[in-house]
């Protein structure tokens, strides 16, 4: 009678004596131990065949006299047969017959290494059973055999050997049993592992069978759960149905509240400042054109949709600010907010508004006016900044000047020292270094002066287009080489009266900052490049009231972008001042743009910024065509009441 043991994995039962389950689980069981496998069968195929071909050369050592023999066993039987085996791998059949295959060329290793034993010399006797250890080691661990035909493989080899050794070539007693301690130990030590390895081969499979029937049921449960879910979509539609008559009785209350507010409507509608009507929870009731317009949206219709706090207010916790302050004196006057339009772009306004309440004093809605100021805060910063560059220039220039008079001093007795002196003289290097200071010193002064507007300068007929053709080559020497020059210079492009030395310096400046913002740029831009780019222009009135510093009349408009760091607000703020530098220490003066700034204002020119981080920046300058009305230059006639030296 066979008792056949049974045990049971969450369910899907298998026999712990062959480790088998049923045969429709077993057959998806070894197709996937197959795909599993197969790369490491080939490669413990590969292997055998290098070390059962390699330790031929023991043979040469251990047994010279039965080399020709041994070597036929290993290359000419065992060794081809491993060999054969890695082309058949990739054959289709290699699934159906993998086991059979790999068991039988464990077999014939191991009785290659027992025919060797029987026909070789008594020496070498004790040596090559450890051979057949490592074809046990072999067959129930590398190979993937199942434990059965492992079991079945290596006992057969002990059996063979066991006859070799005690009938065909007798061993000595004592011999004997240490080879077989080892032969048992080491057979049942693989049992166990080759057990184990199938198992949990097997208990992973349980595994996976389970995920995927869990897997099942949860595509079940979301089918059930995207039912329930359009239930409740169909529920909600119904109560979002009740929620619009709601809000559409609301609205035609509010729309009674506006009623006694008619006879203001063409005020209302026609005003040029915003007036609107909000209520306490944060909604726009009611609002005119120019609140649509200054606000940036399609129609009121859109505002009324719109929370206030979320979607208007610049700063969130802002409207709360205001809210307390409004309920606590009744009404505010001219309280500066920043709002968003819908694009995105701020907005400053001055807010007068009061509280309406009901019949019984509850808060039920807000109403007032809104000024923009924006433009107006904007051209008082311009305003500002003017001043302060004019103030800071008239410093420098005065500073530079009593400064200059010092270091002609100082450079002038370094020369004196130099004449008198021999190169020889010990101190002769240093009064050099003081006369290097001092002309470096002088190039700064220099630089200060062309800030505050006090250089001399000689005007001349200059063709933009031809000098920037003429500086190309020292451009290039400039920048980097992965930088690359673009120039979008107009054919027509009118004269202007400038000193061609100076003009130079403001676009070689100009480049080099250019450049250095392009190496400073964190995030990797698609194209470095520089674009300089020239073109008539005649500025309005309109442009001339927003932006500072600017007046009627034709100018030449040079624009210089690059794909560099950019700059933010306050950067740009101070990016003309004496001094000011985003670099690192050692790395710039702080004097180029100031220097740039100085020689366009000294020439009745103007010069702006657009700029945004990450994403480059752009100079604009516009300079006088020639021809155009210039205002007398004053700066020999300054120059020469300025006190000083001689």
């Amino acid at each position: 009678m066979k008792i056949v043991s049974q045990a049971e994995i969450s369910g899907i039962k298998f026999n712990l004596f062959t480790l088998s389950f049923d045969r429709e689980t077993e057959t998806l069981f070894l197709n996937r131990y197959f795909n599993k496998s197969l790369i490491q069968v080939r490669i413990a195929l590969i292997i055998a065949v290098f070390f059962y071909g390699v330790f031929g050369g023991l043979d040469v050592v251990l047994a010279p006299a039965y080399k020709t023999s041994f070597w036929f066993i290993r290359y000419a039987i065992v060794v081809p047969y491993f060999a054969l085996l890695i082309p058949f791998s990739y054959s289709k059949h290699f699934k159906k017959y993998m086991q059979f295959s790999i068991s039988s060329s464990v077999l014939l290793a191991g009785m290659g290494i027992i025919w060797m034993i029987v026909i070789g010399p008594r020496s070498i006797q004790n040596l090559y059973y450890a051979g057949l250890i490592l074809v046990f080691f072999y067959g129930y661990t590398f190979f993937k055999l199942r434990f059965v035909w492992a079991t079945f493989v290596c006992w057969a080899i002990v059996v063979v050997y066991e006859v070799a050794a005690i009938w065909v070539k007798p061993t000595p007693f004592s011999i004997l049993i240490n080879n077989n301690f080892f032969f048992l130990s080491g057979n049942i030590m693989g049992m166990v592992i080759s057990y184990a390895m199938e198992y949990y081969a097997r208990r992973d499979f349980v595994s996976e069978r389970l995920l995927e029937e869990e897997k099942k049921n949860v595509d079940e449960a979301n089918a059930d759960l995207e039912k329930n879910v359009k239930e409740r979509t169909s529920e909600l539609v119904k109560v979002n149905k009740s929620l619009r008559q709601e809000i559409s009785e609301r609205k035609r209350a509010q729309d009674l509240l506006l009623e006694s507010e008619q006879k203001y409507r063409t005020l209302f509608e026609e005003s040029k400042d915003v007036i609107f009507i909000s209520s306490a929870d944060g909604r726009i009731l009611d609002i005119n054109n120019a609140g649509v317009e200054l606000l940036g949206y399609a129609s009121k219709e859109e505002l009324f949709s719109i929370d206030i706090e979320k979607d208007l207010y610049y700063q969130v916790g802002t409207r709360k600010e205001f809210k307390q302050l409004l309920e606590r004196e009744g009404y505010v006057k001219d309280y500066e907010i920043t709002l968003k339009r819908k694009d995105g772009q701020k907005v400053v306004v001055h807010e007068t508004s009061s509280i309406i309440y009901d019949k019984n004093g509850k808060i039920i809605a807000y109403h007032g006016i809104l000024r923009d100021v924006t433009e107006k805060l904007r051209l008082q910063s311009q305003l500002l900044q003017v001043q302060k560059m004019d103030s800071i220039g008239l410093l420098a220039g005065g500073v530079a000047h009593d400064f200059n008079n010092i270091l002609t001093a100082i450079n002038g007795y370094a020369e004196l020292l130099l004449l008198k002196m021999k190169k020889t003289d010990p101190f002769y290097k240093t009064v050099q270094h003081i006369r290097k200071g001092g002309e470096r010193a002088s190039n700064l002064t220099g630089q200060l002066l062309a800030f505050s507007r006090k250089q001399v300068y000689q005007l001349k007929v200059v063709d933009v287009n031809a000098l920037i053709q003429n500086l190309d080559k020292m451009i290039h020497r400039l920048i980097d080489e992965d930088i690359k020059i673009e120039k979008q210079l107009s054919a027509d492009l009118h004269s202007i009266k400038a000193d061609p030395s100076q003009f130079e310096q403001v676009i070689l400046n100009l480049i080099i900052n250019a450049r250095d913002a392009i190496n400073q740029r964190t995030t990797r831009a698609k194209e470095k490049k520089i674009v300089l780019k020239t073109k008539n222009v005649y500025l309005d009135k309109e442009f001339v009231k927003t932006h500072v510093g600017s007046y009627e009349g034709a100018f030449i408009l040079l624009s210089v972008t690059d794909s560099g760091i950019g700059m933010d607000e306050t950067t740009i703020e101070k990016v003309f001042e004496p001094f000011f530098t985003t670099k690192e220490t050692g790395k710039g003066t702080g004097l180029g743009l100031s220097t740039v700034y100085g020689i366009i204002k000294q020439n009745r020119g103007s010069i702006y910024i657009t700029s945004q981080l990450q994403k480059g920046a752009t100079f604009d300058i516009y300079w006088p065509s020639e021809g155009a009305h210039i205002e007398e230059n004053k700066t020999e006639k300054e120059i020469t009441e300025l006190r000083g030296g001689r």
